[in-house]
């Protein structure tokens, strides 16, 4: 589980920046913000789908699909693939290109080569584009190492980077995005008619996910969604089930148009279904005290 010390009831950080920029600003900025979190979101999706899809299937997962048109690509990667860690990313907009990203990703890939595991190490470098309905799509791929290092496998992390390792984060992304207003991810069952109780200080508001989200606008009426922290949880007592555990920031503004920073948890009841998606059961969130933490990774 994710550890705090102590949950504290949201604490909304709502004032009016009309003594500092106009409202005009403000609104750009939002929306700004909206753009890049929704982007960053859905590409960050399509990035776990992209690796976890490479390695060996331990269990009945689905991602989304990664078009046919990557393939001879794809066959450059090392065969009989256990793990890939993501070591560092760098993500870059176009200032030429509406809806164009530069997404650059470095990976240790553990294999199976002969008797041993080794790792192969991998610079690459993703152009994305982003549809008018939010959707991701790689248009291009290219490795910039010219020579790849192969060494011996260290336990260099407790951490497991395993096919539902990367599931977990393929779904929380595209659950980000969803909530921003993107369009769902294939492999998320739709989940209106899942139950969502959201905690704001006094306030509690349990209902299904299309009026509870309703009803979360008068706080959270406009921003982005950032992933922090998550962790997967497998059910014991129930086969096939997991809960979610995600902590998130948003910015953006309320229903008056005032700015607003929010620290945000939310557990997720999840079932596998009989195709391999993920159907979303329930959702409990709770609006903690934001903090100052100095948030540094692009993705977790």
């Amino acid at each position: 589980m994710i550890k705090l010390s102590k949950y504290f009831l949201l604490v909304v950080l709502a004032f009016n920046l009309q003594t500092v920029v106009n409202a005009s600003t403000l609104s750009v900025e939002v929306e700004q913000h909206v753009i890049y979190t929704q982007s960053l979101n859905s590409m960050a999706s399509k990035l776990m789908s992209w690796y976890g899809s490479l390695i060996m299937p331990t269990r009945d997962i689905r991602f989304q699909p990664i078009d046919k048109f990557w393939q001879i690509y794809r066959n450059k990667y090392p065969k009989n693939i256990s793990e890939i860690e993501i070591i560092k990313t760098d993500l870059q907009r176009s200032s030429s290109v509406e809806g164009n990203y530069t997404f650059k990703v470095s990976t240790a890939v553990s294999h199976s080569n002969g008797e041993q595991v080794v790792q192969k190490y991998l610079d690459e470098q993703f152009e994305f584009n982003i549809l008018m309905n939010n959707v991701a799509v790689i248009m291009s791929v290219n490795s910039n190492s010219s020579e790849t290092i192969e060494l011996e496998n260290k336990n260099i992390s407790s951490q497991t980077f395993d096919g539902l390792h990367f599931k977990s984060r393929e779904f929380a992304y595209a659950w980000l995005a969803y909530l921003d207003g993107a369009e769902t991810a294939s492999t998320i069952v739709r989940p209106e008619k899942a139950n969502y109780e959201i905690q704001v200080g006094s306030i509690n508001i349990n209902k299904p996910l299309l009026m509870a989200l309703q009803e979360r606008k008068q706080f959270l009426a406009k921003g982005g969604h950032t992933l922090r922290a998550l962790e997967l949880i497998e059910v014991a007592d129930r086969p096939h089930s997991y809960q979610l555990d995600l902590t998130m920031t948003w910015k953006g503004v309320n229903s008056k148009n005032k700015a607003v920073i929010a620290k945000i948890n939310q557990k997720i009841e999840l079932k596998t279904m009989a195709d391999g998606r993920w159907g979303i059961i329930s959702i409990k969130e709770k609006h903690l005290l934001p903090d100052v933490t100095p948030w540094q990774d692009l993705l977790c």
